[in-house]
């Protein structure tokens, strides 16, 4: 993620714009509503024609300084596809005691009619609310009468107490954007750390001007002068944010303005003061969060010390206490570090969010006698954790260290295990959070592979059938996502899937091994045959040593890419086939040998081929050892995946003698 720090104070750095263009809501004309594709990108369902924001931290009489935040935005619908833009969510921060209040001050659609443009205004009915959960509600609008070739403008207003940490403003957005100004206005005595992140910079333009506010003090009206700092940021012509395959998250590298209160006169200058910064708002959160639920020991403690009594290793402990809280406390499908019932009424109800399930499991491993601490992260959807701010993080897992490693544990998924951690959660990195100590950045994506190892052996007859063995072996990440796939299907139904997968075959003899004892590889067993694996051309039998294991098409398509490389974990698949060659045939051509690798050995394809007397030996192995591969090596994978699809799809030509 391309990351830049900028302070608002310091103004020589910053790029001056020139005069900006006027952008106003309710000027539709009737070029705009007869366009009927992007200029740009004639693929475009719709397009953002101009956004514009304004956040501005006012001196209220009653409340103090408040956030107000106003956006206005006018966008176009170009196919059917578009009509999704017809609709707005808007989330708002809001509890019992306080909340973030929204205003609609426009919202219509513009069609044209007859030559005319004609306005459709949002009707009072049109906007509904969602409970999201405690925290949070959402905001719908459904503007009217959208069709293709509609223009969409509305505007609206959030006030919100909550001024430390204002709203990201989202420059690209999943259509192209022709236009994005955001503009904000801070007193100069508040200092906002601000990052900018993606792939395009926005233009920067600095102004200091005067300002006046009455106050009411003591029955007394005073006047207070101060200076406010006027900064705007425009990006213009920005592609759409397209999500592409291998991505956690594109939303990651979206071009977007963060921003965050600073303490004090304090800004962020190197990564030593941003280490500090961490270290205090994690600190915050383990006092306020995690402390005194973290204390609380002795409701558990006549069901623990019976599991453990007889274990002697960390290890035996880590896996007993583990099953033990996945098995009797289910997630009840809320995120957050905090304990949302608590971890006492957790532990009573057998229910709990993800702060419930694993600050109890952290609980239970510290009175083992274990190592344990919390781990402070962000899920994919969330994003990566960008401010040492407390909303950065959604989720919270635990950590044992041992003499030889950190083991990472979630109880919430009853198939992980440790260091095999649900996929929502391997994002970057997390936080290990010490009481009274410095905090620790912990890696979540994973280093070690997941295997898959199919073992196959087949003959082929005469007239093309196909009858054969199969045996495939998976582990870690490879074996937890297998279970978590037939946990809720039927063997009936998972075999159907499977047969319609592998080019039709007829699956016989299934069976599978270890579904329920996590600690050992998944095993699954078949017998199948097919009459169409194989192509029988008069007196030859042309087929794919792999059958339906040889990728077919190129996982990458697109010219070039600006997005990392995420694969969810490293893997290395290995396949063992024999195939026996039928009575009265002879070869007549087998693939030849390959072994390709690039990138310093990250990526490595072989395929090998062996003949004895009447079968053929082929072995494949295609190993990706890490799973972020850089953007700037794009064109290596994509050639490499090309070469692969290339030699798992060439034939052995079998002839008759």
């Amino acid at each position: 993620m391309i990351r830049k720090i900028v302070t608002l104070l310091f103004v020589l750095s910053f790029t001056i714009i020139g005069k900006a263009q006027d952008f106003q809501l309710g000027k539709v004309t009737v070029e705009e509503l007869q366009e009927k594709r992007h200029p740009k990108d004639t693929s475009a369902v719709a397009a953002v024609l101009f956004k514009k924001g304004r956040m501005e931290l006012m001196l209220s009489q009653k409340h103090g300084f408040m956030l107000n935040t106003i956006v206005k935005m006018k966008l176009k619908v170009y196919k059917k596809e578009g009509y999704q833009w017809g609709v707005e969510k808007i989330k708002l921060y809001a509890t019992e005691k306080v909340k973030e209040e929204i205003s609609f001050i426009k919202a219509s659609t513009y069609n044209l009619v007859n030559g005319v443009v004609v306005e459709s205004k949002m009707d009072d009915k049109a906007t509904f609310d969602n409970r999201i959960n405690k925290f949070w509600n959402q905001k719908n609008i459904v503007f009217p009468n959208v069709k293709e070739g509609s223009v969409i403008e509305y505007e609206y207003s959030i006030k919100t107490p909550f001024y430390k940490r204002p709203r990201d403003w989202n420059f690209q957005t999943e259509i192209p954007v022709n236009y994005s100004e955001y503009k904000t206005i801070i007193p100069e005595f508040y200092i906002y750390n601000t990052i900018t992140k993606g792939f395009f910079s926005p233009k920067i333009d600095f102004k200091l001007k005067e300002k006046k506010a009455t106050l009411e003090i003591s029955s007394l009206l005073r006047i207070e002068e101060y200076k406010e700092k006027h900064t705007t940021y425009i990006l213009e012509n920005l592609p759409a944010l397209r999500n592409e395959i291998y991505v956690n998250n594109v939303n990651d590298y979206c071009s977007s303005l963060i921003q965050q209160m600073a303490s004090g006169d304090f800004k962020i200058r190197d990564e030593k003061e941003e280490a500090e910064q961490w270290n205090k708002v994690l600190q915050s959160i383990y006092d306020l969060e995690f402390a005194k639920e973290l204390s609380q020991n002795t409701f558990f403690e006549q069901d623990i010390k019976p599991l453990i009594v007889s274990l002697s290793t960390p290890e035996e402990k880590i896996i007993a206490i583990l099953s033990y809280v996945k098995n009797n406390i289910k997630w009840n499908g809320d995120l957050g570090y905090e304990a949302e019932n608590g971890i006492k009424k957790a532990f009573k109800i057998k229910s709990g969010n993800i702060g419930d399930i694993n600050i109890l499991l952290t609980s239970m491993l510290i009175y083992a006698g274990l190592d344990a601490n919390l781990v402070l992260s962000s899920t994919r959807e969330n994003g990566i954790a960008a401010f040492p701010v407390t909303s950065a993080f959604d989720y919270v897992i635990s950590s044992v260290k041992t003499p030889d490693k950190i083991f990472l544990l979630d109880a919430s998924e009853y198939n992980s295990m440790p260091n095999i951690l649900p996929l929502r959660v391997i994002n970057w990195y997390g936080y290990l959070i010490v009481n009274k100590g410095n905090s620790q950045k912990i890696n979540l994506v994973k280093s070690e592979s997941s295997y898959k190892f199919t073992s196959m052996n087949f003959e082929i007859a005469p007239d093309g059938v196909v009858k054969g063995k199969l045996k495939q072996q998976q582990n870690n990440h490879n074996a937890m996502l297998y279970r978590d796939y037939v946990a809720n299907e039927n063997l009936e139904s998972y075999i159907e899937k499977l047969e319609i997968e592998s080019g039709k075959i007829e699956i016989k003899d299934y069976h599978r091994e270890n579904v329920n004892e996590l600690q050992k590889p998944i095993v699954e067993y078949f017998s199948f045959s097919g009459n169409s694996l194989c192509e029988v051309i008069h007196n030859k039998i042309y087929f794919s040593p792999m059958l339906f294991f040889a990728l077919k098409e190129n996982p990458f398509k697109q010219e070039t890419r600006e997005y990392p490389i995420e694969y969810d974990f490293p893997f290395e698949n290995k396949y063992q086939i024999n195939v026996r060659i039928p009575e009265g045939y002879s070869i007549e051509s087998v693939p030849n040998p390959i072994e390709i690798s690039i990138i310093e050995d990250i990526a490595k394809f072989k395929f090998l081929t062996k003949v004895i007397d009447n079968e053929i030996q082929i072995s494949v192995v295609h190993q990706i050892r890490e799973s972020v591969i850089k953007a700037q090596n794009y064109d290596l994978l994509k050639e490499y995946y090309q070469r692969i699809i290339e030699k798992q799809n060439e034939k052995i030509v079998l002839k008759k003698a």
